[in-house]
This record gives structure tokens, C-alpha cells and sequence, in this order.
């Protein structure tokens, strides 16, 4: 009896527990799965925008933070929609949405020197690109030129948007801030001047009176 019993132990209740020890680590590690997948969204969203899906303004810090810490002098290319004021009241907000959305799609496809692309807020962008100099002014003006060679098509209206754009190159001791900072007073003096960009001079204030306080700045 004793020999039935233990052939019945090892054909039965033996694979029986090793099914279930195999089931509770599938679902351990399943677990884990779905933990670390949770984890690498969590991590996404902080450092991207959810409606164009680019960089966000931390991801964007982030990253040209990184880009400084190399070897590559950079540049950074900030650029806002003209009268984008007039796109929300005319198509509303959802109107304004995808436009902000084709933008990006055009800004992410220009390539050579541009390394990254974030959405401070707003109808605010900012390239991150390889290069200073002529190399920031050539990325400077494909950007110009990517949103205003071709109009955008939203809900069946055909849309001309330009931008105004400033560029600052790194310069010794400065940091991403710093860089931020310069580029967008260009982009105050593109902005007034009427000049589709301008390039940041150190020492050199901007054309008209900056608000203290930006748009994106308010938003965040």
C-alpha cells in the first residue's frame, strides 16, 4: 500500500506543486511586469507633453543639460507661433491643439543638426541643436521655414502661420537656464523687430519691454 501511495505522490501531488509554484512566479513576475511598465509611463509623462508628445519643458531642460555636459558645443532655437491668439479664436481651442500638433510633426522632421525638440507650453518650442554659429542659424532658419513654406490644414481651413524665433550658442560657465533665458530674449527682439530671427549678443538687451513674467512661466 505504502509503494501505491507514494507512485500516486510522485505522479500526482509532486507535478501538481510544481504547477503551482510555476503559476505564483508567473504571477509574481507579472506583476513585476506590469509595475515596471507603470513606472517607465510614470516617467514618460513627467517629462513629456501629452498633447504633441515631444519633450515638455523638464524633459527638454533635462536633456540640453545632458548636451552641455559633452564634449559638442550646442545651441538652443526657441521659437512662438504668430498670432496663434487668432488660431484659438477663430478655429477654438481644438483648432489651436492640432495646429500645435502639426507643428511639432515638422519640427521633429527637420533633421540634420537638430538633436531634440520640446514644447516649453504653449505655442512655445525649443530645438536643442549641434552646433553654434552658422550651424544654429541654418537649423534657425529651416525651422522658420518648415512652419511657413507650407500651410497646415486644420478642419478643412487652410492656414499661413509664421514665428518668431531666437538662438543663443553656449557660452563658457552657462547653463541650460542661462541658455533659455538668452534665446528667449532673442526671441522678445524677433518678435518686436519684425525679423523672423535673431541671434542672441551678449551684453545686447532686447527691442521693447519683456514681460517680467511669460506665458509659459504662468502655466506651469
Amino acid at each position: 500500500m505504502s509503494q501505491i501511495f507514494l507512485a500516486v505522490f510522485l505522479m500526482v501531488v509532486l507535478p501538481g506543486a510544481a504547477l503551482l509554484m510555476a503559476y505564483r512566479e508567473h504571477v509574481h513576475n507579472g506583476r513585476i511586469h506590469t509595475l515596471q511598465h507603470q513606472l517607465h509611463l510614470a516617467l514618460w509623462a513627467a517629462s513629456h507633453d501629452a498633447l504633441t508628445k515631444l519633450l515638455n519643458r523638464r524633459g527638454g531642460l533635462q536633456q540640453l543639460t545632458h548636451a552641455l555636459s559633452g564634449e559638442q558645443r550646442v545651441s538652443v532655437v526657441m521659437l512662438d507661433l504668430d498670432k496663434f491668439k487668432a488660431v484659438n479664436d477663430n478655429l477654438g481651442h481644438h483648432g489651436g491643439d492640432k495646429l500645435l500638433v502639426q507643428v511639432a510633426t515638422r519640427l521633429e522632421a527637420l533633421g540634420g543638426r537638430v538633436a531634440d525638440v520640446a514644447r516649453l507650453g504653449g505655442d512655445e518650442f525649443f530645438l536643442i541643436v549641434n552646433g553654434i554659429g552658422d550651424e544654429a542659424r541654418i537649423a534657425a532658419h529651416a525651422a522658420w521655414r518648415a512652419i511657413a513654406d507650407e500651410p497646415f490644414l486644420i478642419d478643412g481651413h487652410k492656414l499661413r502661420v509664421t514665428a518668431s524665433i531666437g538662438v543663443a550658442s553656449h557660452q563658457l560657465g552657462a547653463d541650460a537656464i542661462r541658455m533659455i533665458t538668452n534665446a528667449d530674449y532673442a526671441l522678445f527682439t524677433a518678435k518686436h523687430s519684425g525679423a523672423p530671427v535673431c541671434v542672441h549678443t551678449v551684453g545686447e538687451p532686447p527691442i521693447g519691454n519683456r514681460p517680467a513674467v511669460r506665458r509659459r512661466d504662468r502655466n506651469t
